[in-house]
């Protein structure tokens, strides 16, 4: 076939034509998706109801200036766990996030613009198809009647407020108010009888820990001042919050360290700038024993790009000599129920918990491994604090001098074992370090 120059460029400028039509295709496409699943503008005291299956989020605008508050209410059906989000207009950095199993946000404009909220469904295995929503936004900070100022920090011309609602209240919480010249900055509100506590109150903690937090303007070392603050959600013995807010141009939350069963404790200054703390981690808790038979090692966190990460080099200790392994393991063996080990999930053992108010015993049932409530730590707390401070090549070991010959389902206990050591917060963290 013979092509001549006028049948080439009819080729050339269809070929053309088609990619042409095709990039504007794409162009056109984005924003207008983008355009549709933002195109619901939120306003003030306006009730708007939509469906939202799993998998689906349902986004919102909110045009706000600098100053403004909105208080974001939703009403679903009880087990659907609705998550709130607000983001900046590009949905690129997340600014407010609802805590899990509040049915609310509240956020201060530090700009003016647009922000969007995005709305979206937790996972649970009640939801099966679409579910009903309505949610109202309020630009008025509405304090319940009878809250009352409970303390106040002054820190680089901000006044940070806790605020204490009345127990009585159905609208009750905890609130955190931070203010600039009067104008309210951000606003925190918990859906709790407990409540926020600043982190330098005597009551609370040591007044080594006090004067450590006093004369250390800046305690994640990112060269701007911050105000460290404790939160408690209440419970037997969980559940404890750290926050750290930067208090520079405008308030930004630095971390947040919490939900579980420990206090983070403050023991020195970085010589790299901040803090270093301390925290128990009770991933073992309630595994195969009481809470208070459960282990919990000890880990040295510090600030590394923002966030609170273990220092693994600062939780090393020497290796224990053999002679002194070999003593616990022979007190630790005695105690040892001689059945299989069959799995963490079976029921093999029972024991005494509480008696009710009926005078009736309940019992707990446990795959327990030892032969009663002994007081003596649970044999896996030593293996723990090994491999915590570096020596988890004695672990095993010792868990070899501990474990009877006669007694079944080690390999069980071991993969059972290493199963929940890769559920902590922190050991997984501590892997990557080590692999860098």
């Amino acid at each position: 076939m013979r092509f001549t120059r006028k049948s080439s460029l009819t080729v050339l400028f269809v070929i053309a034509g088609v990619l042409l039509s095709s990039c504007l295709a794409i162009l056109l496409a984005v924003p207008i998706a983008y355009a549709q699943e933002t195109q619901t503008v939120l306003k003030p005291n306006q009730l708007f109801t939509y469906s939202l299956a799993p998998n689906q989020e349902k986004l919102f605008v909110l045009q706000m200036k600098r100053g403004d508050f909105a208080d974001i209410q939703s009403l679903a059906r009880e087990g659907l766990n609705l998550s709130l989000e607000i983001y900046d207009s590009t949905r690129k950095d997340l600014l407010e996030k609802s805590e899990v199993g509040d049915d609310f946000i509240w956020f201060v404009a530090q700009r003016d613009g647009e922000f969007i909220l995005v709305c979206k469904l937790g996972e649970s295995a009640e939801i099966s198809g679409s579910e009903k929503i309505s949610i109202q936004y309020n630009n008025k900070l509405k304090l319940t009647p009878g809250t009352k100022l409970k303390a106040i920090r002054k820190v680089n011309g901000y006044d940070i407020k806790i605020m204490a609602t009345p127990e009585s209240s159905e609208d009750g919480g905890p609130i955190l108010l931070f203010e600039k010249n009067g104008q309210l900055q951000k606003a925190i509100k918990r859906d709790t009888n407990y409540g926020f506590i600043f982190a330098d109150d005597i009551n609370f903690r040591s007044a080594k820990e006090i004067q450590l937090i006093k004369t250390t303007p800046d305690k994640t070392g990112n060269g701007v001042s911050d105000i460290m603050i404790d939160y408690f959600s209440g419970g037997a013995h969980c559940c404890f919050s750290t926050y750290f807010f930067d208090l520079g141009d405008t308030v930004n939350l630095g971390d947040i360290l919490g939900g579980g069963d420990s206090q983070l404790t403050v023991i020195r200054k970085n010589p790299k700038g901040g803090l270093i703390f301390r925290v128990s981690d009770y991933a073992f808790g309630y595994w195969l024993t009481s809470f208070a038979q459960s282990p919990a090692p000890t880990v040295i966190l510090e600030f590394r790009n923002g966030k609170l990460r273990p220092n693994f080099e600062l939780m090393k200790k020497a290796a224990p000599t053999f002679v002194v392994l070999k003593k616990e393991a022979q007190v630790q063996i005695q105690q040892l129920r001689l059945e299989p080990y069959s799995g963490e999930k079976s029921e093999n053992c029972r024991r005494p918990m509480f008696i009710d108010m009926n005078g009736t015993t309940q019992y707990s049932f446990e795959p327990c491994l030892y032969k009663d409530d002994a007081s003596a730590p649970v044999f896996w707390g030593r293996m723990l604090d090994l491999i915590y401070t570096g020596n988890e090549e004695l672990a095993w070991q010792f868990l070899d001098l501990v474990w009877p010959r006669q007694k079944q389902g080690k390999e069980l206990f071991i993969r059972d074992f290493k199963d929940h050591l890769l559920q902590s917060w922190y050991w997984p963290m501590i892997l990557e370090d080590r692999k860098k």
